[in-house]
């Protein structure tokens, strides 16, 4: 499981309807790295499930998943998806 978010939302509290979502240092904070990360597109690919938050975040997953921006969701104005590889025989 990989979770990626845009620097700038680290501990920022996302409120919609009835709707928290805390962006916590100790789920997205691992390591702070650059989006032109080779590794972290080797990550990104890899992985088997992905959680994402913020529109830099997106546009790098855009880039390796073309049709991600289109499941998105938006947590007050934000945007978040998840993916998930699906393996097949």
């Amino acid at each position: 499981m990989l979770a990626i978010c845009d620097e700038k939302l680290l501990g920022v509290e996302l409120e919609y309807n009835n709707v928290r979502v805390k962006i916590t240092r100790d789920f997205f904070g691992g390591s702070l790295v650059l989006l032109d990360d080779e590794l972290l597109r080797k990550e990104i690919a890899g992985a088997d499930s992905i959680t994402a938050f913020g529109e830099d975040s997106l546009s790098l997953l855009e880039e390796i998943y073309p049709s991600v921006r289109k499941a998105s969701l938006r947590v007050a104005g934000v945007p978040y998806v998840q993916v998930f590889r699906i393996m097949s025989e």
